[in-house]
């Protein structure tokens, strides 16, 4: 017996999104709000035109158990600040864009973006789901704001008070 090959284990969530000519975008703010509160895993979108009009399927594929603004537990204090900035900038991103904000990066990746703190782009590559593609088009910033949050996370440096020379000691003798 066969399976079919892109059945999954997990819930799935399909939106057809509309074309809106005169805001020369896809209508996607339903789509947005609902990545925006899950763990997206997958995707997967088709453009199709129907009866003269541009249509965007997206299949997303979704883990329940991390609905909400449940943060991911194997982060530590640091990298869970990190990710909270990513997901700030990746929303702003998708917005400006007008992009589904699960195309711009999945949670997993930011996820991996805030735990690994990669500092080049070829490190940022080895990243699942981030290709050339991304590279391109948000690496830069990425690392920008990595690396501003690294900063941002480093303790201030440690001022020591000037030592007086030290003197010899009597035994009062």
């Amino acid at each position: 017996m066969e399976t079919c090959r892109w059945h999954s284990l997990l819930p799935v969530r399909i939106f057809t999104l509309s074309f809106d000519a005169e805001r020369e975008l896809f209508q996607e703010e339903d789509l947005n709000r609902f990545c925006a509160t899950r763990s997206v895993t997958q995707k997967r979108a088709e453009f199709f035109a129907w009866k003269g009009k541009a249509w965007w399927t997206v299949w997303v594929e979704y883990d329940e158990a991390a609905q909400g603004e449940a943060l991911p537990e194997w982060l530590d204090a640091e990298q869970t600040a990190t990710y909270k900035r990513l997901k700030e900038w990746r929303f702003g991103v998708a917005e400006k864009q007008g992009l589904p904000a699960y195309v711009v990066a999945t949670n997993r990746e930011l996820e991996e973006l805030a735990r690994r703190r990669p500092q080049s782009l070829e490190a940022m590559r080895s990243i699942r789901g981030i290709g050339k593609s991304k590279l391109a088009r948000y690496g830069k910033a990425l690392l920008g704001l990595l690396r501003e949050e690294g900063q941002a996370a480093a303790p201030p440096p440690v001022e020591l008070p000037a030592q007086e020379p030290a003197t010899e000691v009597s035994d009062g003798g």
